[in-house]
């Protein structure tokens, strides 16, 4: 009887720490690749004629220097232009945290944002948020898939 016990508390320790040390999380491997989606601009949160503002978008995401995340970003109409015209982007600034990732999109003109998300199942849901000069343009939520490889 008392083995069950110890064994039972060992085995829940062990998927404590589990989850604990990350090894939850989809890993940098789970990122890398190319993912395809939308950003919808928020009301308020974006300038005026922006709200509800929506893009298809599309990041790749490989292995950088020293074992770094870098990328690319593209942005094509879906009901609006993309913001300020920037139709291309350079990722930089990648973090994975458990299923947590963030990133920095930097676009030709200097404005940069910031994207946050959740990983799960081939998929990333979050938020968004465009600055230049220091000053907020745009925030919103954005969604994509990983691309058929």
């Amino acid at each position: 009887m008392k083995i069950s016990v110890y064994m039972a508390l060992i085995s829940m320790l062990i998927a404590v720490l589990t989850v604990e040390c990350g090894a939850a999380g989809p890993g940098s491997d789970g990122v890398i690749g190319t993912w395809e989606g939308t950003t919808v601009a928020r009301c308020p949160g974006s300038p005026p004629g922006r709200c509800n503002a929506q893009q298809k978008i599309s990041i790749t995401l490989h292995e950088g220097n020293n074992s770094t995340i870098a990328g690319s970003y593209t942005c094509a109409y879906g009901n609006q232009t993309c913001l300020r015209q920037n139709n291309t982007g350079t990722v930089t600034d990648v973090t994975l945290t458990g299923s947590r990732i963030t990133f920095r999109v930097i676009t030709p003109d200097g404005t940069s944002c910031i994207f946050n998300g959740n990983v799960a199942n081939k998929t990333i849901t979050g938020g968004y948020s465009c600055y230049s000069g220091g000053l907020l343009l745009e925030q919103g939520e954005w969604l994509a898939h990983r691309a058929s490889e």
